[in-house]
């Protein structure tokens, strides 16, 4: 019921993930990315100079695009959506 839901989530599955990371004694580099244009990207994951990104959606019923800019300039990154469903996958 709460507008901020959303926000609330993907602070959730983040702090998750730092806490799986430290755990195994993952050190990498974490990044947030957004565009001038308003494309973004929740979290983004450097292993072995490799980068990984991760969406967080609370609502299984959003279809999560990957930004047309990542792709045109990252196109050898995985890319993966969040959710609720299969989090458990990304925090353990």
């Amino acid at each position: 019921m709460r507008d901020d839901k959303d926000q609330l989530w993907e602070k959730f599955v983040f702090i998750e993930r730092l806490k799986k990371c430290s755990y195994s004694r993952f050190y990498g580099s974490r990044y947030f990315w957004k565009t001038y244009e308003g494309q973004e990207i929740d979290f983004i994951e450097e292993i072995e100079n490799k980068l990984s990104a991760f969406e967080a959606k609370w609502s299984n019923k959003k279809k999560i695009l990957v930004p047309s800019f990542w792709l045109k300039n990252y196109p050898d990154a995985g890319y993966r959506g969040i959710t609720p469903e299969n989090y458990l996958e990304y925090i353990t």
